[in-house]
């Protein structure tokens, strides 16, 4: 499965992608996160529904000093789309 997600709140200058990446590898999670010019954060995940339960879980709480208002997301069935996790510049 992959899940899409835009993460809404203080999530830039917290190291929320390095945490996030960090998550997603030890959860067995492929795909990658960036910073958008707007201050939030986008991410694809992709993973077993379990995980990316588990992976949304901690995006919503954030890295400490982080605080995340809201979050859209966005299923969908696809799978084997990345080999690993990375964070885009």
């Amino acid at each position: 499965m992959q899940l899409h997600i835009i993460v809404k709140g203080r999530v830039q200058g917290v190291c929320f992608r390095y945490n996030v990446k960090k998550v997603a590898e030890s959860l067995g999670i492929d795909g990658w996160v960036k910073n958008i010019s707007d201050g939030d954060v986008e991410a694809l995940f992709e993973g077993s529904e379990i995980k990316l339960i588990e992976m949304l879980t901690f995006v919503n709480k954030g890295p400490f000093g982080s605080r995340v208002t809201k979050i859209k997301e966005n299923w969908k069935d696809k799978e084997n789309e990345f080999e690993d996790f990375r964070i885009k510049y």
